[in-house]
């Protein structure tokens, strides 16, 4: 369904629902109102269809799962390791790598490595998959005599490093108001020193406004495959040759803009999805909606019974002798 479809097929519902007065919205309104019910419906998918199973075992329920609903969001891409030594002579048995080639990713789902041989590159290991645990359970992990990680079961945590760059220009923020206090509070500073530090201020919380806009998205990786004592040679004769990663990327933000003399964005949910999501939307409109008529009517209401109040009380009251 095209976007102009859904803006119709949104007056529509909402006549059909009560709100007569829906001609009034306009369509920037009624885009923000799908956008915000396309997330709601991303989000109620994922959250139905997350729980502690088994991964070893298919079930029928599998069938019908979120990467099956959400079909035409989800997205695999293979990522070529860029290490040469072997495993074993990874540093701290860790590799480290970031998600500035996965574009537009909404929820990581799964991760899996393969090797290959340092000598033969067409002896190439099978996938295996990657344990992703959260960060706070790292420790406990990699000092587990059964959940540690090998070379069959790595685990990753992922997580956003702190940049040195960031905290270069935090620095320069600081110093840059430092210097403009500086200048405005003293009383010799001229016209030109305090227009001269006050742009040197909104410079540098721009750049550091613009890096953070840049790098906000970027995640950083880390495997760790453990010591593979049992499996030295193994491990000191392959080294990580890809990384398969799966997700769901962030859905298109619909906006209706041919009545502006420019392309539309069409939403990319599948078709199943659409109708449902319409419907949140003009439920999320009439919550709106009749909140406020709920409020200009208690209002109303209440002037009612003080004007009724007003006419039930004698004229001359409060100056009965």
């Amino acid at each position: 369904m095209q976007i102009s479809e859904m803006h119709v097929w949104f007056r529509q519902y909402a006549q059909q629902m009560g709100l007569q007065n829906v001609r009034a919205i306009l369509p920037e309104q009624i885009d923000n109102l799908i956008n915000t019910s396309i997330r709601d419906t991303i989000d109620e998918i994922v959250r139905t269809n997350i729980g502690t199973t088994n991964d070893r075992v298919i079930t029928d329920n599998s069938k019908i799962a979120n990467i099956n609903a959400l079909r035409t969001l989800y997205r695999v891409k293979t990522l070529d390791a860029s290490v040469s030594s072997s495993i074993s002579n990874l540093e701290d048995n860790k590799y480290s790598f970031d998600s500035s080639n996965i574009t537009n990713a909404l929820y990581f789902v799964d991760f899996a490595v393969r090797y290959v041989n340092i000598n033969d590159a067409n002896k190439k290991s099978r996938w295996f998959p990657i344990r992703v645990i959260d960060d706070s359970f790292l420790a406990d992990v990699l000092n587990d005599w059964i959940l540690a990680p090998r070379l069959r079961t790595p685990v990753m945590v992922v997580y956003k490093a702190e940049e040195s760059a960031e905290q270069t220009l935090d620095t320069a923020v600081a110093t840059a108001y430092l210097a403009y206090k500086a200048v405005m509070d003293n009383p010799s500073s001229t016209e030109v020193q305090k227009a001269a530090a006050l742009t040197a201020y909104k410079n540098a919380k721009e750049a550091r406004t613009s890096h953070l806009n840049e790098t906000q998205e970027i995640t950083t990786f880390d495997i760790y495959f453990g010591d593979n004592e049992s499996i030295a040679s193994i491990a000191a004769s392959n080294k990580i040759y890809q990384i398969r990663c799966s997700y769901i990327k962030k859905p298109n933000k619909v906006q209706l803009l041919s009545d502006l003399g420019s392309g539309n964005v069409d939403s990319d949910l599948p078709e199943q999805l659409q109708i449902p999501m319409l419907k949140h939307a003009v439920d999320l409109y009439r919550v709106t909606v009749q909140g406020a008529l709920f409020a200009n009517q208690q209002n109303a209401q209440a002037n009612q019974q003080e004007i009724a109040r007003n006419n039930a009380r004698p004229e001359n009251e409060g100056y009965q002798s």
